[in-house]
């Protein structure tokens, strides 16, 4: 991966990352949090290029870093395996999140 980050003021960081993925062997599989596969070819043989992800997002840290908030924007660009396994399009979400630091 590859991340950037500019950061104008001292609470307030602005951040460019991309991501690629690939599968470990050509017969795996993309597997869901509970290991569970969420897609495999039928023949079992497919390339093995996943895709890339590129992300977008701000971040603002408040109270000596103990408080974030980030919001922002990703999209996957599907590679050779997703495409392989049915998936039409590449996908786009908008994010938002907030952590506490004890």
């Amino acid at each position: 991966s590859v991340q950037t980050l500019f950061q104008p003021i001292k609470n307030l960081s602005f951040h460019g990352d991309a991501h690629w993925f690939w599968l470990d062997r050509g017969k795996d599989a993309w597997y869901d949090a509970t290991k569970a596969p969420l897609r495999r070819s039928a023949d079992g043989k497919v390339r093995h290029f996943v895709g890339t992800e590129l992300d977008t997002y701000v971040k603002l840290t408040l109270w000596d870093k103990k408080l974030s908030f980030w919001g922002g924007y990703s999209h996957f660009f599907r590679g050779g395996y997703v495409k392989d396994t049915r998936q039409d399009r590449d996908q786009d979400w908008v994010f938002l999140q907030g952590e506490v630091k004890f």
